[in-house]
């Protein structure tokens, strides 16, 4: 699996609320780079309204393109065991997914990409570090090696205990146990930086360029209404929620 791949699996998250907004005006998000769909990440790079506009119709237009293969494959599979049905659409989402991130960055200007690559880097946090191209461009030892797979590891088991599969079903809390992960994911990634060189720490920060906080809209659920005088609910609170490496990916259909 590329690295962007699993980056996209790290951000689903950050791509499915980042999405809640355009969802309950009626759009539905079908992948693509998650990064790409947000409104702070946007506002970063500078996008015009015609590079947003395009990005937004790829993963669409992606997902149609393979959406017959989806459903004669779907057909095919027949009676089979459910876990290896889901195991291969999910790596049929996979390759549709890296379609269309790959063609939403094309729009992209060489600077935008740039800075796009560096705030992915951010937001992979301690898993960066396992990416062949961070790994070589550090020359990371073999030694710092393990001793990074053993904190990203430790990591992992944290952010399960944090945020485990049944949090999401009570959205209240959502906000605080992000702000837990973070707190955890920067600690991380400081245990890292601790055990390299001068150098490498200097290469690692120039690889990821100047922090970036990534923000979250999420659109207030809107009240029933009774009387069509009624004014519809308006505004959508922006809650930041730092997410990346430390969030992980629950499948939900």
């Amino acid at each position: 699996m590329g690295s962007a791949c699993r980056t996209m699996l790290a951000l689903g998250l950050a791509g499915l609320l980042a999405g809640t907004a355009l969802a309950q005006r009626g759009r539905t998000s079908f992948g693509g780079n998650a990064l790409l769909a947000n409104k702070s990440v946007q506002e970063e790079l500078k996008l015009t309204p015609d590079q947003i506009q395009k990005i937004r119709e790829i993963p669409q237009s992606v997902y149609s393109k393979h959406q017959e293969e989806l459903d004669v494959f779907e057909r095919k599979l027949g009676g089979k065991e459910q876990q290896k049905k889901s195991e291969t659409f999910a790596q049929m989402r996979l390759k549709i997914i890296e379609e269309a991130s790959k063609a939403q960055e094309e729009i992209l200007n060489p600077q935008q990409k740039k800075r796009l690559k560096e705030i992915t880097l951010q937001q992979r946090g301690t898993g960066a570090f396992s990416e062949e191209e961070v790994q070589n461009a550090l020359n990371l030892t073999a030694d710092q090696k393990d001793k990074i797979k053993t904190i990203d590891n430790d990591f992992h088991k944290q952010w399960r205990e944090v945020l485990p599969p049944s949090a999401f079903s009570n959205r209240a809390d959502l906000a605080e146990r992000f702000k837990k992960l973070a707190v955890l994911r920067k600690e991380s990634v400081d245990k890292v930086l601790a055990i390299l060189t001068d150098d490498q720490k200097k290469k690692y920060k120039e690889m990821a360029g100047a922090p970036f906080e990534l923000k979250i809209e999420r659109a207030a659920p809107r009240p029933r209404q009774e009387n069509p005088n009624d004014k519809p609910a308006s505004g959508v609170p922006s809650i930041t929620l730092p997410l990346g490496e430390g969030v992980p990916v629950y499948r939900t259909g």
